[in-house]
């Protein structure tokens, strides 16, 4: 995949790699999660290892010089709407669903407030609209509206999530 946008990000190009997830990125994709949420909003390892098995290819990795810096991970659904199930339960996943679910945007801290997030996402839904759907659906904190604004995401109200016992709201984008 393309990884022209180093220079936007502040990092050479030639020590980027974006790329779809293998089976092998379980500890990177896990450990990366540990950093960016708390015990209570994260995903477990044996969680990603059923993600993995079951939607791969709706992972999109950012790896510079070796390292895993930044991930975002979803699954497609004929569901409107985000619903905590679908972070538990893979068979809820269909390949031929409307919706890319955004499950997770992880940039390590260190990498954080450099443009990053804003890529990822970026090629992301491009991705996504390649694929037919009719666009994506993520559910964030309040305090990220304005970024997930930004990336033309609409604000739709509250959502009925309780994961990690925190309030959440969920943002569309339609392609």
């Amino acid at each position: 995949m393309d990884c022209a946008f180093g220079n936007e990000i502040g990092l050479e190009e030639e020590a980027l790699c974006l790329r779809k997830a293998e089976p092998s990125d379980l500890d990177a994709v896990a450990g990366l999660e540990a950093e960016c949420f708390p015990k209570a909003e994260a995903a477990t390892k044996e969680q990603f290892q059923e993600r993995l098995k079951a939607y791969s290819n709706h992972f999109l990795l950012l790896f510079y010089a070796g390292r895993l810096i930044s991930f975002i991970n979803g699954f497609v659904s004929n569901q409107k709407d985000l619903f905590d199930e679908m972070y538990e339960n893979v068979s809820l996943h269909d390949e031929d669903g409307d919706w890319q679910m955004i499950f997770g945007v992880n940039t390590h801290p260190e990498f954080q407030k450099r443009g990053i997030a804003t890529k990822m996402m970026q090629v992301f839904l491009e991705e996504a609209k390649k694929e037919g759907r009719k666009g994506a659906v993520l559910t964030c904190k309040k305090e990220k509206i304005p970024f997930y604004s930004r990336c033309g995401f609409v604000l739709e109200g509250k959502s009925a999530s309780v994961h990690g016992d925190v309030e959440w709201y969920q943002m569309r984008r339609r392609f």
